[in-house]
């Protein structure tokens, strides 16, 4: 979606986190005290405009778990236009087995770090408030009754195999103009000049496939024991 001129789409963003931390202040002792709450939510609902000051697209598509609970209660607050938010999901056991592949390249990385056997690594991805469970906390607060009608899911499978018509949905569902994307010769995602260091992971998590539109197809039996697979179950939810 970068392709359009009019639209960004973010890499991992902090702006969720800021309002995440700041949200934190309206039950903190010092506002408590002294409670000017008018300013604070000044501060919250400048956030994002303040964030994206600089950016010259007249859309943009923050990359955060937007549907956290403490971040769209912040949101249904404090935003003046609608919330829309685009939710990308894939099976558990495919994404746990996409770390662990992506970890074999190197030998010291973040997947490596919490543990010597996959099960110790899968456990750390899906740690309380880790990089999965913040996630699915999301995807699962964006399915209660409350917040239906402010999410789209795109399944992964749909968006590599029939890419056009989910960019297309996307678009109608965003309410914007579409666009006529091309699905070859693609660039590595960048903004202002800034890309993806991954070097911090020591592993290339956001490197995609330029060439074109594709998915790596290979066994998750070869990379996760079958206890992992079958507890992923479970937490495949958005399909029940």
């Amino acid at each position: 979606m970068n392709q359009n001129p009019e639209v960004a789409v973010t890499g991992n963003s902090p702006v969720a986190e800021m309002i995440n931390s700041i949200s934190r202040l309206y039950k903190d002792d010092v506002l408590n005290n002294f409670p000017d709450t008018e300013s604070v939510d000044n501060v919250m609902k400048n956030i994002i405009p303040s964030y994206y000051e600089k950016w010259s697209e007249k859309y943009i598509i923050d990359r955060q778990a937007w549907g956290h609970e403490s971040v769209l209660q912040q949101l249904k607050n404090h935003l003046t236009n609608d919330i829309k938010i685009i939710v990308l999901v894939r099976p558990l056991e495919q994404v746990l087995a996409s770390f662990i592949r992506l970890s074999k390249s190197s030998k010291t990385n973040m997947i490596t770090s919490y543990g010597d056997t996959v099960e110790k690594q899968c456990n750390g991805l899906m740690a309380d408030n880790g990089m999965v469970d913040l996630q699915l906390k999301s995807i699962r607060n964006l399915l209660k009754f409350e917040n239906s009608g402010l999410s789209h899911f795109i399944e992964y499978d749909d968006l590599v195999n029939n890419t056009k018509d989910e960019l297309d949905k996307a678009y109608d569902f965003l309410e914007i103009p579409r666009f006529n994307h091309k699905f070859n010769d693609l660039k590595q995602i960048s903004h202002k000049g800034i890309m993806y260091d991954d070097s911090i992971y020591g592993m290339d998590l956001h490197k995609i496939h330029t060439d074109n539109v594709q998915q790596k197809h290979y066994s998750i039996n070869d990379y996760l024991p079958k206890n992992i697979i079958e507890r992923c179950k479970s937490y495949n939810f958005w399909h029940d």
